[in-house]
């Protein structure tokens, strides 16, 4: 029986691919440009400007790979504070309610 991928439902996670013998191949650890580009949901272009100068990568030869964990470090610090969060920071109120 040969493996085949079903397309996943919204909002679900996409199945790994099966592999020779029908082992699931291992997670990515690090992902080319372009692929960090989409991961991110940006053009290359984008990515070149805003992201690549200030991610840690790796180089293999003439390829240059970026960690998943260095694209997710970027994103976490460059999420902003929700607004509520970020009124409150603003009239000087603490989170925890002035404790």
């Amino acid at each position: 029986m040969s493996a085949t991928r079903a397309t996943p439902a919204p909002g679900t996670r996409r199945a790994r691919s099966l592999g020779a013998g029908g082992q699931a191949s291992p997670p990515r650890l690090a992902l080319r440009k372009s692929e960090a580009a989409a991961a991110l949901g940006l053009s290359d272009e984008s990515f070149d400007k805003y992201v690549r100068p200030s991610l840690r990568a790796v180089r293999v030869g003439s390829t240059r790979l970026y960690p998943v964990a260095e694209l997710q470090r970027w994103l976490a610090e460059h999420a902003e504070a929700p607004l509520e969060e970020l009124a409150r920071t603003l009239a000087g109120d603490s989170p925890s309610g002035g404790q």
